[in-house]
């Protein structure tokens, strides 16, 4: 008995220094002891309950040691059962430790159900109101029914429905989910169908499907129909091909995409596919469908074309990467690394609602431009949520990556804080932005890496933004979150309390008490974020002061960096001395002082003072007419420095960064509340 209770003495006192000295004893440093003793308990508790264990379990084989010999099987059996009840009892406990450390945050892990699974008697409501006579209802359903992860020959059972509509409803489902397992139930029920629409849409998923049994009676019936005549020509076009196919192709680019897709499929090494994709996106009525086409197999030639659309902001192109099918993202996944980084961009956004993408985003994760990846990153963790499945290895990649940059954006940190630094205030300001966003580039990789595991992110997702976003013992709570949730991460969580800490201008985690050379560490940041490493460079003082002057108002405070850099360059800087613009004018600008003060004067309200940083004209800027009218008369007080953004530029920024347009709907409405009467046009 002694014996055993020094070895439990010694090694409890072991684990204490231990824990004490390692990373979990750094958190006593980040803690406000007191009144929060809880990172001390931590340490005390990480240390001694496995040793208590130990010595409950040495004090057990004390009482049973005289059987134990005698009945080994028995010892066996109970020692078995005793270290199931210990692990059971210690995640119980670990999760009851995590939700005490994560509920001064706010965060609640909740369970979602998955929306796209539906049982049979929502299929069958869904069905029928597929069918209803009120378009937009039908519409709706069937929108839901094309999301919805539906197995085919559960749409199969259905076609015997006594209502046409349902019927038609039904088909054109098979249609965009052909499935060779239902194509004896299709063609039984196309073969005796009556109603001309539902005979029409069986037709098309037949033709889809590569059965030709039911083109002799389209034939037929085309006779007395021009509609059934025109799907009767598509059918036979789509199965055995002949003179006409360009044609044919533009016609169903502008009356049936994903008809138009499947004969792309089936025959498009008989055509010129990308002189007629071309064509098609050149006729307003089929560029829709052209779009989604290029999106989903159209030649590598043609992609420019969804690019700048993408780019654009044209709905059709986001609509065609949200539609895309499993055939169609495993083809975009192959060939989205020759677009653009804004159309990439864009691709990523689009597809966080579509779980049949998860190969273009997968593809996106390991992209070189940080903005691209960040979105890929969030649209992966909707889409592992929606049910789509997500390889492993392009998520650890994604880890490893995010990981990587942040440890980059943090030896530049500490590089811009050393007092021989040449780094300017506004490129040590862009630093700290965008590594604000590594960090939380960082915690959505674990996030979507949870979600992958079966585990709820929901945490990991609050802890981003208290990390990134909260005050100083928020983010000090979260990065305790963080390394419960992160154990074993010894590079990521050391990453984290390098961040959260301030920059230590001559160390490097990986050289001790040395900092290498700025042009080294610049060389390394261009490899995660070349734009930024360029303003470290000095390479873009010209654009400095303009940038500058952006980041004042709160509007532009998060904004990343490549983003309002385009809206910099784009935007004009004029000095006036008068009136900027008088109410009832007309205009598409705003405008941001820069140096000097307005005076913004609206009937029936006091003279409104705007300073250095404050903003004036933005509903020009939101106005869905060309030209808004302004609502106050807004003057300068002597010279005054303005920099001019226009409608168009602003879109286009907006289109890169949404949370612009977030934010200037979060500054009109504060503006439009009672207590702020003064709405500046």
């Amino acid at each position: 008995a002694p014996g055993f209770g020094a070895i439990a003495t010694t090694r409890t006192a072991e684990q204490v220094l231990r824990a004490a000295t390692s990373r979990t004893g750094q958190e006593v440093s980040l803690s406000a002891l007191p009144p929060g003793p809880r990172a001390r308990w931590k340490v005390l508790l990480r240390g001694a309950v496995w040793p208590i264990g130990a010595a409950l379990a040495a004090f057990a084989l004390l009482l049973v040691g005289p059987t134990a010999v005698a009945h080994p099987t028995h010892v066996a059996v109970v020692v078995m059962g005793i270290g199931g009840i210990w692990a059971a009892a210690g995640q119980r406990v670990a999760r009851r430790f995590q939700a005490a450390l994560a509920a001064p945050l706010g965060i609640r892990a909740t369970r979602i159900a998955d929306p796209t699974r539906i049982d049979l008697a929502t299929l069958e409501q869904w069905t029928m109101a597929a069918g209803s006579a009120d378009e937009p209802t039908a519409a709706l359903a069937r929108a839901a029914l094309a999301r919805a992860r539906v197995a085919p020959s559960d749409l199969a059972d259905h076609l015997r429905h006594d209502d046409p509509a349902v019927r038609a409803a039904l088909f054109e489902q098979l249609a965009r989910s052909p499935d060779r397992s239902v194509r004896a139930e299709l063609r039984a029920a196309t073969l005796i169908e009556e109603d001309d629409r539902a005979f029409g849409l069986g037709l098309e998923a037949m033709a889809i499907a590569g059965d030709d049994a039911a083109l002799a009676r389209g034939a037929s019936r085309g006779e007395l129909s021009r509609e059934l005549a025109a799907i009767a020509r598509s059918a036979e076009l789509t199965l055995h091909g002949g003179a006409g196919l360009d044609a044919e192709l533009v016609a169903l680019c502008a009356r049936d995409p994903v008809w138009a897709i499947a004969l792309l499929r089936s025959r498009g090494s008989e055509l010129d596919a990308a002189a007629t994709l071309r064509t098609a996106a050149a006729t307003p009525v089929a560029r829709p469908g052209a779009l989604a086409a290029i999106a989903a197999i159209g030649p590598t030639s043609t992609l420019a074309i969804l690019g700048d659309a993408l780019v654009a902001g044209e709905a059709a192109a986001q609509a065609a990467i949200a539609g895309l099918d499993d055939a169609g993202a495993i083809h975009l996944a192959t060939h989205v690394v020759t677009l653009g980084a804004p159309a990439r961009l864009a691709i990523a956004r689009a597809l966080a609602g579509t779980p049949a993408g998860a190969p273009t985003v997968a593809a996106l994760l390991a992209d070189g431009d940080g903005e691209v990846a960040s979105a890929a990153l969030r649209t992966a963790l909707a889409v592992a949520r929606g049910g789509g499945a997500l390889p492993a290895a392009p998520i650890a990649a994604a880890y490893a990556g995010a990981l990587a940059a942040l440890s980059a954006h943090l030896d530049a940190r500490d590089a811009a804080a050393a007092p021989d630094a040449t780094w300017t205030a506004c490129a040590a300001t862009e630093l700290e932005i965008a590594t604000r966003g590594c960090v939380a580039r960082l915690l959505w990789a674990a996030a979507v890496e949870a979600v992958i595991a079966g585990r709820d992110a929901t945490v990991f997702a609050a802890t981003a933004r208290r990390l990134v976003a909260g005050r100083d013992a928020d983010r000090r709570r979260a990065l305790d979150v963080v390394q419960e949730l992160q154990s074993g991460r010894t590079a990521a969580l050391a990453a984290l309390e390098r961040w959260i800490v301030p920059p230590r201008p001559d160390v490097r985690a990986d050289a001790p008490g040395s900092r290498a050379p700025l042009t080294t560490i610049l060389a390394a940041l261009a490899l995660h974020d070349p734009w930024l490493a360029a303003l470290g460079r000095g390479e873009l003082a010209a654009s400095e002061p303009v940038l500058a002057a952006l980041r004042r108002p709160a509007l532009f405070a998060t904004t990343p960096g490549p983003a309002l850099a385009s809206l910099a360059v784009a935007a004009e800087r004029i000095t006036v001395d008068g009136v900027v613009f008088s109410a009832g004018d007309v205009g598409d600008s705003m405008f941001v002082v820069a140096a000097g003060a307005l005076h913004a004067v609206r009937d029936g309200d006091p003279p409104r003072l705007i300073e250095v940083g404050g903003v004036v004209g933005e509903l020009a800027v939101l106005s869905l007419a060309d030209r808004a009218v302004r609502a106050a008369t807004v003057t300068s007080v002597g010279p005054t420095e303005l920099i001019v953004i226009r409608r168009a530029d602003f879109a286009t920024a907006a289109r890169r960064a949404p949370e612009l347009l977030l934010g200037l709907s979060a500054t009109l409405a504060g503006w439009l509340a009672a207590n702020r009467p003064d709405l500046l046009g």
